[in-house]
């Protein structure tokens, strides 16, 4: 599980906070469509507000 891995924790200690959450819940979906799709990795970059100079 990710979580675990992100946190350093063991799969069966990870627990999530807010199931329920419209967050969680486009975390778990999106998940799901990816690895339908076949995608095996996702890249992700820190970008610049609109506003920053």
């Amino acid at each position: 599980m990710a979580e675990g891995r992100l946190h350093d924790a063991d799969e069966a200690t990870v627990h999530l906070h807010e199931p329920g959450g419209q967050h969680t819940l486009v975390d778990i979906s999106g998940t799901a469509a990816l690895h339908a799709l076949g995608v095996t990795e996702v890249v992700a970059h820190r970008s610049r507000s609109a506003g920053a100079g």
